[in-house]
């Protein structure tokens, strides 16, 4: 059979159909897996700072504010993965949006990685630092 007559052989275009919808079907199927693998990991490495929003947000309450953390992750590329949190005060009305990203084993945090856990609780401090900012009276 010549590659033309292949070409326009009713049965054979089925059969490559069907091989590339089985493969388009399994290549997404491996893509979601890697995207679950990669939200399991980022979520034992982000642990420490949605802790740290959960407790601050039941603190910041007190002062008519409050904090809240995206609980979905957004994927970039390169394996890395963004959460964003808000903090928002009520009186005046305004918003800080912190913006994290998990790049391997560290949290990215304005460009600046954190992975160690000693690493991990100087980022707390960097976050409440510019939460009390926020928060400051302005005239």
């Amino acid at each position: 059979m010549s590659n033309k007559h292949d070409k326009s052989d009713p049965s054979i275009r089925n059969l490559k159909q069907s091989w590339d919808d089985k493969d388009a079907t399994r290549e997404k199927l491996e893509q979601r897996e890697k995207q679950l693998f990669l939200e399991d990991q980022a979520n034992q490495i982000f642990a420490p700072i949605e802790d740290y929003f959960t407790r601050l947000d039941k603190v910041l309450h007190r002062v008519r504010a409050s904090a809240k953390i995206e609980a979905v992750w957004e994927h970039l590329v390169d394996q890395r993965l963004r959460r964003v949190a808000t903090v928002t005060s009520t009186d005046p009305w305004q918003q800080l949006r912190l913006d994290f990203t998990i790049q391997g084993v560290s949290i990215m945090y304005r460009d600046k990685p954190y992975c160690l856990s000693r690493e991990i609780e100087a980022l707390i401090l960097v976050i409440t630092g510019e939460v009390e900012r926020f928060l400051e009276p302005r005239e």
